[in-house]
């Protein structure tokens, strides 16, 4: 009897303390990928340093933001016959309209939500910075699923290749609506429509590429998020250049926002190999951790840092002479 009491308070004590790591995990898996999002939106605010809005209209975009993958959870049952997997074709129209379409429609609702509803988008870097804080949002919650069904070693490839390449998805569409605004046309929503369908297709090709787990394709959306990387600067540039708040002393600020970038992202390494330390109650694993990917994740850093962040060599180069504010 007393041998069988001790066995069940093993038992209870092994359970509790599973319980234990188990909720420290999800704990660390959501803090982790907060502060990946937050590393972006603050890239984002330090871009918008002409006229920035509050705390509170960056904060509610992104709230609205993690709430829009509800629907793409609320679309996609009505469509899952639409789409199977059964052959090529089939899978390239499911990742354009399954998953691109539906995705980049939930991601870009809050900003029009904030465009309809506020005053908050007053100047063009407003129609990249809301689009993008959007995203963040979006990824953010995708990221915390990620880690918790991979572990949280997965935010780090993410932090290097899904997170930005979300943000240009989403971003491209409100790049394009600030076009259709900017040339004082009655087409606007044309412009953004084009946006949106090249964001989406974008997101397609992406994820089909993944979806085929060819090791060649799989390197080709690899590639693309550089491509990705260098447009979303271009664009920025030009929004920044077309902000009719321009003012060329506040520049240095905007270019700042590639230092903000690397930091964070070094940041978020160092607390994803002291997160493995307390999961695992082991040191060895935070040094193991710093020793295998220390090296790979500093090399993706700043390429994703060369790729994305502004400074004002590259501000003149792509925009050539003149770069003032047409406004």
């Amino acid at each position: 009897m007393h041998w069988e009491l001790n066995k069940i308070l093993l038992i209870e004590t092994e359970f509790s303390l599973k319980n234990v790591a188990m909720e420290m995990t999800f704990i660390l898996n959501v803090i982790a990928s907060l502060l990946l999002g937050f590393v972006w939106v603050w890239f984002f605010r330090q871009i918008d340093s002409f006229e920035s809005e509050s705390r509170y209209a960056t904060f509610i975009c992104l709230f609205l933001g993690m709430l829009s993958p509800l629907v793409t959870l609320s679309v996609q049952p009505f469509i899952e016959g639409a789409f199977d997997q059964s052959d090529t074709i089939s899978l390239l129209n499911y990742a354009i309209f399954k998953v691109g379409a539906v995705e980049e429609l939930s991601k870009i609702l809050p900003f029009l939500v904030i465009l309809k509803t506020s005053k908050w988008v007053d100047e063009s870097v407003d129609f990249i910075k809301y689009p993008a804080i959007s995203a963040i949002g979006f990824a953010s919650v995708e990221n915390i699923l990620y880690a918790e069904e991979h572990g949280i070693d997965v935010l780090q490839l993410r932090a290097a290749i899904s997170v930005p390449a979300h943000i240009f998805f989403s971003t491209v569409a409100g790049y394009f609506l600030w076009l259709g605004v900017k040339n004082q046309g009655r087409f606007q929503w044309l412009y953004m429509g084009l946006g949106f369908s090249i964001g989406v297709l974008s997101h397609g090709l992406f994820d089909f590429f993944l979806f085929t787990g060819n090791t060649i394709l799989s390197l080709v959306s690899l590639g693309m998020v550089v491509g990705f990387g260098f447009y979303l600067k271009k664009m920025v540039f030009h929004v920044v250049r077309d902000s009719h708040f321009y003012k060329e002393e506040v520049l240095p600020e905007v270019f700042r926002s590639g230092r903000i970038l690397f930091l964070g992202l070094v940041i978020l390494f160092f607390f994803i190999a002291i997160s493995k330390w307390l999961i695992y109650n082991d040191s060895d694993f935070f040094w193991d951790y710093v020793q295998e990917n220390g090296i790979p994740a500093l090399i993706a850093t700043t390429i994703l840092t060369g790729l994305i962040a502004l400074d004002e060599k590259g501000f003149k180069k792509m925009l050539g002479p003149g770069i003032r504010n047409p406004g």
